[in-house]
């Protein structure tokens, strides 16, 4: 069995994300770039091999 491999930020932004249910909103509460946020779920999700959000527009749920 292969062992899971995430970081922190990948925790934090998905946490962040959860919280405030947009990639833009969350960026700005974590003070990263919205595209690092998006990077860092995007790299997450890989490694899981699933989606962890649904997509409608803008908004993840």
């Amino acid at each position: 069995m292969n062992a899971l491999r995430y970081s922190f930020s990948q925790i934090e932004a998905f946490a962040a994300i959860a919280e405030f249910g947009t990639v833009s909103r969350a960026a700005e509460k974590l003070r990263k770039d919205r595209t690092t946020v998006r990077d860092l779920i995007d790299y997450l999700e890989d490694a899981l091999g699933y989606s962890l959000f649904e997509r409608e527009g803008r908004k993840l749920c």
